[in-house]
């Protein structure tokens, strides 16, 4: 399963590579888990949330390294994260919008998703 994970991960990026002129990959390393649904970058580190885990990882954007993570329950279809101004990260999650607050992992608000 691993193994798989990273060969797509693998054939996405390269295939991004060539698709985008001028633009070549910099960095790369595996994922926390085996399971990636979501990356975010909050302006120091990539912050990735996992279904096979059912965690956000906080990482080391050179190494990749995990630096903290905190439980968060992911649906394997879904997990897309954006980092608000306020310092919170926002996760999709099924039919739920969830804002958390990225050093505990305690949910500050949620909303059901429309049309969810």
């Amino acid at each position: 399963m691993k193994v798989r994970h990273l060969i797509s991960t693998f054939l996405v990026l390269t295939a991004f590579s060539y698709s985008v002129k001028g633009q070549q990959i910099l960095n790369s390393f595996p994922s926390p888990g085996n399971g990636s649904r979501g990356l975010a970058w909050d302006g120091e580190y990539l912050w990735c949330a996992d279904a096979s885990t059912d965690s956000v990882y906080k990482l080391n954007p050179s190494s990749g390294a995990v630096i903290s993570s905190f439980p968060f329950s992911i649906a394997s279809g879904y997990g897309g994260l954006t980092w608000g101004k306020d310092s919170t990260i926002w996760i999709a999650n099924g039919y739920w919008m969830s804002q958390v607050n990225p050093s505990t992992g305690n949910t500050i608000s949620q909303f059901h998703c429309p049309g969810g």
